[in-house]
């Protein structure tokens, strides 16, 4: 596209420029056409949010939840705050709340039992990240200074997490169910032939 406009019109426009330019516009808004489903919280606008965060070059700020800052002129977030800006987020007002100001969340499994459904959380430890799907991670890192992107498989995370606020499609709620311990068979065996027992001495 950027060859084309050169060529068309006589100019030198230069890669570097348009990616700068191009990030100053994505990071000044938040793209309202992000999100399919505005009358809830999912998981697939929740990964909608985090690409969009990544391709904006938010910034790493304590405390901050996806907001302009004053100074730097760009917006940031903290790693749970990335997280608490899409809860918080009204896209018909422009306006983040205070609706929530904790995050709540459950540890299911390990990453390898996690479903392939973008919007799960996964977790080291320390810090969250957004799944966003093609074995992407994306958090907002305190040690890089902005929102980065990982490899779901590159060894940072070590479990998958589903977030109390955040709607799930019923594929993760399946893997859950699965990941449930079973009565084994030999219990149940067991149990049986207790019963057996008790029946042929009354």
């Amino acid at each position: 596209m950027i060859d084309s406009l050169n060529e068309t019109y006589n100019l030198n426009i230069r890669y570097e420029d348009f990616m700068r330019s191009y990030t100053m516009v994505m990071n000044a808004i938040i793209n309202p056409y992000l999100f399919t489903n505005t009358t809830t919280k999912n998981a697939s606008d929740l990964a909608a949010w985090a690409r969009n965060a990544y391709v904006s070059g938010w910034g790493f700020a304590s405390g901050a939840r996806g907001e302009m800052d004053s100074e730097l002129r760009y917006r940031c977030a903290d790693n749970v705050g990335l997280l608490l800006g899409y809860l918080n987020y009204h896209l018909d007002e422009k306006l983040f709340s205070n609706d929530y100001d904790t995050l709540f969340y459950t540890e299911q499994g390990t990453v390898d039992t996690m479903p392939d459904v973008a919007g799960i959380g996964v977790f080291n430890g320390e810090e969250f990240g957004v799944y966003a799907g093609n074995d992407e991670v994306i958090f907002c890192s305190e040690s890089v200074g902005h929102t980065e992107k990982t490899i779901l498989t590159c060894g940072i995370w070590t479990s998958w997490c589903t977030f109390d606020a955040v709607e799930y499609p019923q594929d993760v709620w399946d893997a859950i169910q699965a990941l449930q311990p079973e009565e084994s068979e030999e219990n149940e065996e067991i149990y049986d032939n207790e019963s057996e027992e008790l029946a042929d001495e009354n």
